[in-house]
């Protein structure tokens, strides 16, 4: 199967990025081949291990961006003329959209013989982690819980109207897509979790585990990172946890604002380790702590519960109970209750019994997220389109 799939930037920026890697790499081994046609260079520096047969084409001639990857409309022309030209190079057979706005996308494939499969790689329920201005807050106001559906529907519409696929991420998802746009063939929308990017580990991991608590992700207003170091400094002097630490591996624009609060309120063993590759931390760490006010999948929980890293999490999303049987392999906390997920930190950090008894049960509960799982979902998806 020849099979493209459309990014802005390449080979690193986020979880998308990192799915793509995963599932290009996965699929080259299964003797596809697999394209990536982007817009920008991205990268850390943290080796990519990209598959030697991976076709890697980028659109040269259009405008820088933001770190957000805003497209500019006066390049959208070019880059449509330029992954056409990429699509009938390859002979692509399909095409996977994981980040060029909809409108850019359908315009590409109208042309060519191609069958399109889009992602969506969020919650499709908008919500913010704070309404900042006045408008957001007339806007949630009026609409009340309609309002996070009706800030995304114009933005999903043509891409859910005109895919021959549209992937989500867990069936709550699905159905949220249905729901709102009034789907009549529901065929076409479905779900598929995203893979984890490491291999399985050998379960005396566990043995080797210390006394530290972990976040690794953007440092981002959605992820809460500042409730992580408000759950953190209500812990730090009690008995149990003096011997314990507190690490935050990753980057963003509220970095500095978070390192600042944590001075501020004189936050002890609590160290910002910047964008690093987290796989050293994830083994040596016993458990991993997550706020995120909104997460289409959490990636990072399965990467911690692959390395026996005991997951704590706000139950915010929908997704976080297709990752995590609560008590069996880490914890879902109601969403917001700082006490309560201090209560589970003091539970499991005074237990290493059962902190060991559920890092395993972790490990185990994250093999069906391992790579050469998840691909054989998409080679279904992809024959059964090709076949129609």
């Amino acid at each position: 199967m020849n099979i493209a799939y459309f990014l802005r930037f390449w080979p690193q920026f986020g979880g998308g990025e990192t799915v793509t890697r995963v599932l290009a790499n996965e699929l080259c081994k299964r003797n596809h081949s697999v394209s990536i046609y982007y817009l920008w260079d991205r990268t850390s520096g943290v080796d990519t291990k990209l598959d030697s047969r991976l076709k890697v084409r980028k659109v040269e001639g259009i405008s820088k961006t933001n770190i957000h990857g805003v497209i500019k409309k006066c390049d959208y022309k070019l880059i449509e003329e330029q992954f056409k030209d990429f699509c009938k190079q390859d002979n692509i057979q399909i095409v996977i959209n994981q980040w060029i706005p909809a409108n850019l996308c359908l315009n590409i494939v109208k042309h060519l013989d191609v069958k399109l499969i889009t992602c969506n790689h969020g919650m499709i329920k908008f919500v913010p982690a704070k309404l900042k201005t006045l408008k957001e807050k007339i806007f949630y106001t009026v609409f009340g819980d309609n309002a996070g559906f009706l800030r995304i529907y114009w933005k999903y519409k043509p891409a859910v109207k005109y895919s021959d696929r549209y992937v989500c991420l867990c069936e709550p998802y699905v159905n949220d897509i249905i729901k709102l746009y009034h789907v009549k063939d529901t065929t076409k929308i479905i779900s598929i979790p995203n893979p984890c990017a490491y291999a399985e580990k050998s379960k005396d991991i566990i043995n080797k585990k210390q006394k530290e608590i972990i976040y690794v992700g953007r440092i981002i207003d959605i992820k809460r990172v500042n409730l992580l170091i408000d759950i953190w400094r209500s812990i730090q002097e009690k008995s149990f946890a003096k011997d314990w630490r507190f690490t935050i591996i990753g980057e963003g624009p509220d970095l500095d604002t978070n390192i600042k609060y944590a001075k501020e309120t004189n936050c002890e063993r609590l160290s910002f380790e910047g964008f690093k590759n987290p796989e050293e931390y994830y083994e040596r760490a016993s458990l991993f702590v997550f706020a995120s006010c909104q997460e289409g999948w959490g990636l990072v929980l399965v990467e911690a519960q692959i390395h026996g890293c005991v997951p704590i999490v706000m139950n915010s999303s929908p997704c976080f109970q297709y990752i995590i049987k609560d008590g069996e392999s880490g914890f879902l906390v109601k969403d917001n209750d700082i006490n309560a997920f201090s209560k589970t930190l003091e539970k499991i950090m005074t237990d290493s019994n059962e902190r060991n008894k559920i890092a395993v049960k972790s490990m185990n509960s994250a093999k069906k997220f391992l790579a050469s799982n998840i691909v054989l979902e998409w080679e279904k998806l992809f024959n059964d389109l090709v076949n129609q």
